[in-house]
């Protein structure tokens, strides 16, 4: 069977929402094989960071049909799955850190300083 044919499998994979493209933008491109879209990121990363906000979502919604089709060659679904597994779940913890530190950041900032 060929490696990247769709199978029910697949569309049920390559469909859910990827948290480690969310999360680890700029590692998760370099592992799925999308370099000029790295490239891209961290530039937009350095210059224009609401352009790297909005690649990172767009990754989050499509990214795992682009890997499982065009990014890096999976040997077979279940190597994809195992992969994109790893980077869900890292994703969504350092997503969790990164929300209460905002969070946090947040409530410092419009909490009023003390006078003495």
């Amino acid at each position: 069977m060929e490696s990247n044919q769709a199978t029910p499998e697949s569309l049920r994979e390559t469909s859910a929402l990827n948290w480690g493209a969310l999360g680890l933008t700029g590692i998760w491109l370099l592992r799925n094989g999308f370099l000029f879209s790295l490239v891209l990121y961290l530039v937009a990363l350095r210059y224009f960071w609401p352009a790297a906000i909005l690649i990172s979502f767009l990754f989050f919604f499509k990214g795992s049909a682009w890997s499982w089709g065009n990014g890096r060659r999976w040997k077979d679904i279940e190597e994809f799955a195992d992969s994109q597994y790893f980077f869900n779940f890292i994703g969504k913890i350092l997503l969790g850190f990164q929300l209460a530190f905002a969070i946090a950041a947040l409530y410092l900032w419009l909490t009023p300083a003390p006078t003495h």
